[in-house]
């Protein structure tokens, strides 16, 4: 159990078979529990059957914040997650995470559902451990921030995944960190540099690391972040 000082509230939902109560209509269909945890402190609401892993996200989202704070993005509104445990399914396969722009919706794998899967899963040749995990909950959060602090009406992919990857890898362990990106044998965009979604698509790690290290060493984080969220397009000038 994290030291966090959670508080828990529980909600109910009925299974679709027992809709017929709400019209009066007699039915033996059992309601399915499902749990709400509130993260103290923070605009986090976590839905799911597994407390354990519910903390975990709170836990995880508590870093994540602190660092969006140094970006001047704290969250606007209270961003809900559903925990899942099973892939999540998006338009290039199943992931384990998926942030809908359109609806607000952050759906999360849990870690116990990723870690029994067979082989066992990896990222960036990495086994998915509590630090990994943590990464990835921060990465689907800066998805949800960018969201509601964007400065055009459809923020493109590769601006949303600058900003993701950058925080995913700022907030790990920094043995880990350090670990990583020196695994990527690659430097920070340089000014003028043309941040592509090819270049993403060619290798998403080294985009990561590129990233993470550009927005490390930039004289003005914050007020670059701010014309990330102006880009709209399949690119978008590093300075």
């Amino acid at each position: 159990m994290h030291l966090l000082d959670l508080q828990r509230a529980t909600a109910t939902r009925l299974t679709g078979a027992c809709v017929g109560l709400l019209l009066g209509i007699s039915c033996n269909a059992q309601a399915a529990s499902v749990s709400i945890l509130v993260c103290d402190g923070q605009p986090i609401e976590v839905s799911g059957d597994d407390p354990e892993a519910m903390d975990e996200i709170c836990a995880a989202s508590l870093a994540a914040l602190r660092y969006f704070a140094t970006l001047d993005m704290a969250p606007t509104h209270t961003i809900r997650i559903e925990l899942t445990g099973k892939a999540v399914a998006h338009g290039q396969g199943p992931a384990y995470g998926l942030y809908d722009g359109s609806r607000e919706h952050l759906q999360l794998m849990s870690l116990g559902a990723i870690t029994v899967q067979r082989p066992p899963p990896t990222l960036f040749d990495r086994a998915i451990d509590h630090a990994m995990y943590a990464g990835l909950v921060t990465h689907e959060l800066m998805h949800a921030v960018a969201q509601q602090h964007r400065r055009v009406e459809t923020l493109g992919v590769v601006a949303q995944e600058y900003l993701a990857y950058a925080a995913q890898r700022a907030t790990l362990p920094e043995p880990l960190r350090l670990e990583i990106v020196g695994s990527a044998g690659v430097s920070a965009w340089e000014k003028g540099d043309t941040i592509s979604e090819i270049y993403l698509g060619l290798n998403v790690h080294r985009f990561a690391v590129k990233s993470y290290l550009h927005l490390r060493d930039h004289r003005d984080p914050a007020a670059f972040v701010q014309e990330v969220l102006s880009s709209r397009g399949w690119s978008f000038q590093a300075n």
